[in-house]
C-alpha cells in the first residue's frame, strides 16, 4: 500500500507541456530541498513552484474586505475558505486554468478556454475551471463570495457560489438540460458535461479506489480531461499498488514520478482499505 500524495501529482505539467504550470503554495516559503519537487521540476521545465503575497493578491478586489477581516480564519474550514478565495483572485489577475491538487489531468487542456464543468444537474464545481484574465464571471463570483460568506458551511463559499452565478448567467436551473440542449455556451463561458472534469461523481468516489475496478472504469474516461479524486472524502483511504484500482492505474500512467518516489520511500498506511 502507498500513501496518496495527490498534492504533488503534477500530471498537468506532463499533459500540457506548452503551457506554464504554477503550483501555488499558501505558505510563506517553498522547501527547496524537497526531493519530489526537485525531481518534478527537473523533468518538467514548465513547472513552477511559487508562494503568493496574499495582501497584494486581494488588494482592490471584491474579496479584499473578506480577507482582511479574518472571517475566513474563524470559519470551520479556514484552509478551504482561503483556497476558494485565492483561486478566483489568481485567475482574475493572470487568467488560465485552476485545478485542485486532488486532480489528475488525463489529456491536454490547452485548447479549452472559459469553461466550468458541471458535476450534476444542480451544480458546477469550482475545483477545475478556466477563464481569461479579468473575465467578468470571475469578478461576479468574487462579489458573491464577499456578500454571502458563511464560515460554518463547507460548499457555500465555493461550489454553491459558482453554481448560482452560472445559473444566472446561463438562465437555467438544470445544467444537464443546458448541456443536452446544446446551450452550454453562456455569457462568455461554456458549461461542460460531467464527463469532462467529474467522470466519477462524489457519491461514487469509492469506485476510484475499488480493487479490480480500474480497467473497466478506464474505458469510461475516453471523453474526460480530468479525474477528480474527491480528496475531501477519500483522503484517509490508502491506495494498494498492483490491485488495479482506477487511481492505481491512472497514477501509474499520468503521475509516474510521484508514484515511483512514493513507492520507493515505502510511505504506507497502517489501516487496510
Amino acid at each position: 500500500m502507498v500513501k496518496k500524495e495527490r498534492s504533488k501529482s503534477l500530471s498537468w505539467a506532463l499533459q500540457n507541456r506548452r503551457s506554464g504550470v504554477w503550483l501555488v503554495m499558501l505558505g510563506t516559503a517553498v522547501d527547496s530541498t524537497d526531493g519530489l519537487l526537485l525531481a518534478l521540476k527537473q523533468t518538467y521545465p514548465n513547472l513552477h513552484v511559487v508562494t503568493v503575497d496574499l495582501e497584494w493578491l486581494f488588494r482592490d478586489l471584491p474579496t479584499n474586505n473578506l480577507f482582511s477581516s479574518g472571517q475566513w480564519v474563524d470559519s470551520t474550514w479556514p484552509a478551504k475558505s482561503l483556497s476558494n478565495m485565492v483561486r478566483l483572485a489568481v485567475v482574475w489577475h493572470y487568467g488560465g486554468f485552476y485545478a485542485d491538487f486532488d486532480t489528475v489531468c488525463l489529456r491536454p487542456t490547452e485548447h479549452l478556454r472559459n469553461v466550468v464543468g458541471s458535476q450534476s444537474a444542480e451544480y458546477v464545481n469550482n475545483a477545475i475551471f478556466h477563464f481569461d484574465r479579468h473575465h467578468p464571471f470571475v469578478h461576479q463570483n468574487m462579489e458573491r463570495q464577499n456578500m454571502n460568506f458563511n464560515g460554518a458551511l463547507l460548499n457555500v463559499n465555493g461550489v454553491n457560489i459558482m453554481s448560482n452565478t452560472a445559473k444566472m448567467a446561463c438562465n437555467t436551473s438544470n445544467f444537464d438540460e443546458l448541456v443536452a440542449q446544446g446551450r452550454g455556451l453562456c455569457q462568455g463561458f461554456r458549461v461542460l458535461p460531467q464527463s469532462a472534469f467529474y467522470p466519477v461523481s462524489w457519491e461514487n468516489w469509492r469506485d476510484i479506489f475499488r480493487s479490480g475496478a480500474g480497467p473497466n472504469l478506464m474505458k469510461e474516461l475516453n471523453s474526460s480531461f480530468v479525474l477528480h479524486a474527491w480528496n475531501v472524502f477519500s483522503a484517509a483511504n490508502p491506495v494498494r499498488v498492483g490491485t488495479r484500482t482506477l487511481y492505481d492505474l491512472v497514477s501509474s500512467a499520468y503521475c509516474p514520478i510521484t508514484k515511483r518516489r512514493v513507492v520507493d520511500e515505502a510511505r504506507v498506511w497502517d489501516s487496510l482499505y
